[in-house]
């Protein structure tokens, strides 16, 4: 699916009524779906939404949704491409395998729905914006509204990358081994820390063009933070800092290479 120059509300609507539950013994399913806004156009194009989903009982698998970081013309600067949310999911009961959300300029995904299910989601935060437009407004990569009352995610990532650097690399941590710590106020959200030679695939990447010091990368109700599984966070390379990972639990990521996990 590819934006155009006129600016729509979605890309994709999935349903018309966010009260319709679906069908549990028949979901419906969305799958090797990808949308983008900006890459190949020479002009502006936008949207508000690339998918919405306000049906219930939906799954989605391997699902890519990008506001372009480049395009045909090179880089993408000060907002250009616009587009709010990737993903914004009205309905009960939804799944996902696989999701990646990447660069848009609002929270890239929103659940409002119960019941959510997630397994594997990688973001990447918008290069391109800056504190006024981004780390004040507290925009994240990940948000469950704050009336939801169940919602359980595997291997939830927010990571960033945010320009040349010339701080040393940080050790990397992963969640095997080592002796739990704990941080915030809670001693429900132990952080293992040991030392390892590769970065994990899925986490959270930020902020290419402007030193941006945002709070968290997931925002969710307090009571949900242990239906998250092994969430964390990766600050690449280059300016601007992510606070925690989930709410106000996970190390502070800020230097090169510099991994946070939150574990069980």
């Amino acid at each position: 699916m590819q934006a155009g120059p006129t600016t729509s509300d979605a890309l994709l609507v999935w349903g018309t009524d966010a009260g319709y539950a679906g069908d549990a013994d028949a979901p419906g399913l969305m799958s090797d779906v990808f949308a983008r806004v900006g890459g190949p156009d020479e002009v502006e194009v936008s949207t508000d939404v690339m998918v919405h989903l306000r049906a219930g009982n939906v799954m989605i698998d391997n699902t890519w949704l990008w506001r372009a970081d480049h395009s045909a013309t090179g880089g993408v600067y000060d907002g250009a491409n616009p587009v709010k949310n990737g993903l914004v999911v009205d309905g009960d009961d939804v799944t996902t395998y696989g999701l990646a959300v990447e660069h848009t300029l609002e929270d890239l995904t929103v659940w409002n729905g119960e019941g959510g299910q997630v397994f594997f989601y990688q973001s990447e935060l918008p290069y391109d914006v800056d504190q006024a437009s981004w780390g004040d407004k507290d925009f994240v990569g990940y948000r469950v509204s704050s009336d939801v009352q169940t919602h359980d995610a595997y291997g939830v990532g927010v990571y960033t990358y945010v320009g040349p650097s010339s701080k040393p690399s940080a050790s990397r941590s992963t969640c095997a081994g080592g002796a739990p710590a704990t941080f915030g106020d809670s001693q429900q959200h132990p952080l293992s820390i040991t030392h390892t030679p590769r970065l994990p695939r899925w986490h959270l990447r930020y902020f290419r063009d402007y030193n941006v010091s945002s709070a968290t990368g997931i925002a969710a109700p307090a009571a949900l933070e242990p239906s998250f599984v092994n969430p964390l966070a990766v600050h690449l390379n280059g300016y601007g800092s992510l606070a925690h990972v989930i709410n106000d639990k996970g190390n502070a990521t800020s230097d090169a290479g510099e991994t946070a996990y939150v574990c069980p």
